[in-house]
């Protein structure tokens, strides 16, 4: 073995821990992420409205969305959470599903409620909810939320199922107590039968009665003919009375006149009332957007305001003290030493004025400027808060205007409608006078029909007498009448026996027995799941992760060790003692890398199913095959094109390993490649030695790699051997 320069100390070091590196880091990603699935974020939008359903006692509200959302967001128990999902609207659901906030989207439609409704109604439908991913996380958390959606669609389902059917039991329970009391009347109405027997009978002497009222009814006829002489003196006195209503009607005519003239003046009025209201507000509303303006314009007053008394005050300060040098001044100019100054004293002297009036009344005017200032700072504010109080009142006084317009409008309808009533009423008075003019013929016909209703009492006497014939056959028809009262009873008592049979054959149980027999025909089938040799999400990758990173860390290994020593090439001696110098060397460090992942690997995850055979079995021949194998890529292809070969291999091989997504599910040819490669070998070697799953068949498989690796880089050797000893030939003749 060559012995490394410093260089290839660091990338050998690198070699032999960059593997345990990328192979924790990977098992522990891949853990979390799996175990984390209940994590992910999902929205569900819950657009149903409540319905109820049924009258008085029976009244029952439906909340079926509300009940799906509470079994998504905060489910009975901790092992029933899928995804986190939280409550949200429809529009920020949907943001957040572009976004990336929401993996998932579930949505409950208006109807869902109204739909579910339906059974009550014997009108069943299915209700439908909307499961929406964005596919941007693969097809994995795209299948876990559709599933989700429909455990959680059918899990409602059953129990609404199940609270209809308990529903319908306790239904059929009372149906057995109402035939019960069906029955119960029956009897009642057999006991009515005889009832209606004895009364045939009674009806028989009431017929006899009947004759004897008969008679009495003949002299009855006699007084009725007597009162018809009377009631002929009363139609003349009503028909005196009628022709008085008739003129009564006419002067009610012309008072209607009168008032419909005066509804159309009021329409009138109160429509010219609304344009002038219209007129009003449109000016009102003006006012309001002017007074707007200016109160928007005016409400940095305050602060200039104050600015302004600061200034001002700033400024009587500075003239006072100016005032006071110029008296200075004056006093300096009138000493005898100021005969030098005589320029500047001559200015003093005027902007002093005599006896310093000019210099007073500036201190006066800026002291005056200062307090207007200070009064304008202090009265800013209220002027302000005034143009905002008279813009509100503008505002009200517009929307009063509109009010009232509305108002007056309203008016001049009622105003017209009452002039319409009014022209209805005067058609119906002219009616009434008409009216009444026909009741006074009438009433004076009438007077001649009472003669003719003295005749007809006359043959209602007679037809008395024939009524007491008609009843001695009433007798006779009743004694029939008893006889089917009798068979009428026999028939009741049958259909009472009929419904207690009935009630008998309805079955009945209490309400946790309907409740369980709901709950059997809602759901006839429960699975139990027993997993005998459950398996964490990190121990399911593991053994396809610990053989990718071991290909890799091989790959890795010929990058810093050479996969045929350049000295020993030069040496003369047999090609395959160059081959075994750089597999020796490649073992070494792959065995070093194979140790550090496979207890990264064990501390991260459970203890392994067979812990010997993974030590004295499946490592080795691993760390042997991938060893022999790309020593003989890097050495058949030459350093660039064999590790550009292995890249190529590594990505088919990858592609063929199952670990992340079942095998079974692959293409044919994916399938082959599978059971031919090295590193899917591995992987189910190491998912039996780590986890007890499969068999130790691959290592029948890798060793034929082993071999095949050797032979190839033990021909790479004596090739690249005889190229050597001619390149040296060549260099020695040129040096001669």
């Amino acid at each position: 073995m060559s012995i490394p320069t410093p260089r290839n100390r660091g990338a050998l070091v690198a070699a032999l821990l960059l593997p345990a590196l990328v192979g924790g880091v990977a098992l522990t990603s891949v853990g979390d992420r799996v175990e984390g699935a209940t994590d992910l974020p999902a929205a569900v939008v819950n657009l149903d409205s409540p319905v109820t359903t049924g009258k008085g006692e029976e009244k029952t509200t439906i909340a079926g969305g509300r009940l799906l959302a509470a079994g998504l967001t905060a489910p009975d128990e901790d092992a029933d959470a899928t995804m986190a999902w939280r409550l949200a609207s429809a529009e920020t659901a949907a943001d957040g599903l572009a976004d990336g906030t929401y993996h998932a989207v579930i949505t409950i439609p208006e109807d869902f409620s109204a739909t579910l409704a339906g059974m009550t109604r014997n009108e069943p439908e299915q209700a439908q909810i909307t499961v929406s991913t964005d596919g941007a996380d693969g097809t994995v958390v795209g299948a876990i939320s559709r599933d989700v959606g429909e455990v959680a669609a059918a899990r409602l389902g059953r129990q609404i199922t199940t609270t209809y059917l308990a529903g319908l039991y306790g239904q059929t329970s009372e149906l057995g107590g109402r035939l019960d009391e069906a029955a119960d009347g029956a009897d009642q109405l057999a006991d009515g039968a005889d009832q209606l027997a004895n009364g045939t009978s009674a009806l028989a002497g009431g017929a006899g009665e009947l004759a004897d009222g008969a008679g009495t009814l003949s002299g009855g006829a006699r007084e009725l003919s007597t009162g018809l002489g009377q009631l002929d003196r009363g139609a003349s006195d009503l028909s005196q009375g009628t022709r008085s209503l008739a003129s009564g009607a006419a002067q009610l005519d012309g008072g209607l006149a009168q008032l419909g003239g005066g509804a159309d003046r009021v329409a009138q009025g109160n429509r010219d009332l609304a344009d002038g209201a219209s007129t009003l507000a449109t000016g009102a509303g003006d006012l309001a957007d002017g007074l707007s303006t200016l109160d928007d314009q005016t409400s940095g007053l305050p602060g200039q305001a104050d600015q302004l008394a600061a200034g001002a005050d700033q400024v009587a300060t500075g003239v006072a003290g100016w005032a006071q040098v110029l008296r200075g001044w004056g006093t300096v100019c009138s000493t005898p030493a100021a005969a030098s100054f005589t320029a500047l004293c001559a200015g003093t002297e005027a902007a002093l004025g005599a006896d310093g009036a000019n210099a007073d009344a500036l201190v006066d005017g800026s002291a005056q400027l200062r307090d207007g200032a200070r009064t304008l700072a202090g009265t800013a504010p209220e002027l302000t808060a005034g143009i905002g109080r008279l813009s509100a009142g503008a505002t009200s006084l517009a929307s009063g205007a509109d009010e009232l317009a509305d108002g007056a409008d309203q008016l001049a309808g009622g105003a017209a409608s009452l002039s319409k009533g009014v022209g209805e009423a005067r058609a119906g008075s002219r009616r009434l006078k008409s009216g009444s003019s026909e009741l006074a013929g009438g009433a004076q016909k009438l007077t001649g029909a009472t003669g003719k209703a003295a005749a007809g009492a006359r043959e209602l006497s007679d037809g008395s007498g024939r009524l007491a014939e008609g009843a001695d056959e009433l007798a006779g028809g009743t004694a029939q009448l008893d006889d089917g009262a009798s068979r009428l009873r026999g028939g009741i008592g049958d259909l009472a026996k009929g419904l207690r049979d009935g009630a008998e054959a309805v079955p009945r149980s209490d309400a946790e027995k309907q409740q369980s027999d709901a709950e059997a025909i809602a759901q006839p089938v429960v699975a139990a799941v027993d997993d005998a040799s459950p398996i964490e999400a990190r121990d399911s990758v593991a053994p396809v992760v610990v053989a990718l990173v071991l290909w890799l860390g091989a790959f890795t290994t010929y990058l810093a060790v050479p996969a045929l020593s350049p000295t020993r090439l030069a040496r003369a001696g047999r090609a395959t003692r160059v081959m075994a110098a750089g597999l020796v060397a490649g073992l070494v460090v792959v065995a070093v890398q194979a140790a550090l992942v496979l207890a990264g690997a064990a501390w991260l995850g459970s203890a392994p199913a067979h812990p010997w055979a993974l030590a004295l079995l499946v490592a080795p021949t691993v760390v042997v095959a991938f060893v022999a194998l790309t020593q003989a890529c890097v050495a058949a292809f030459g350093e660039r094109t064999g590790w550009v070969v292995l890249v190529a291999v590594t990505a088919l091989q990858v592609v063929a390993s199952s670990g992340f997504l079942p095998i079974d599910a692959a293409p044919g040819v994916v399938r082959t490649l599978h059971a031919v490669l090295p590193v899917p070998l591995a992987g189910d070697l190491f998912d039996w030695a780590l986890n007890g799953s499969g068999s130790a068949a691959g290592v029948a498989g890798l060793l034929t790699w082993a071999v095949f690796g050797v032979a190839l880089s033990t021909v790479a050797a004596s090739r690249a051997r005889r190229t050597s000893v001619a390149a040296v030939r060549r260099e020695v003749a040129a040096a001669a």
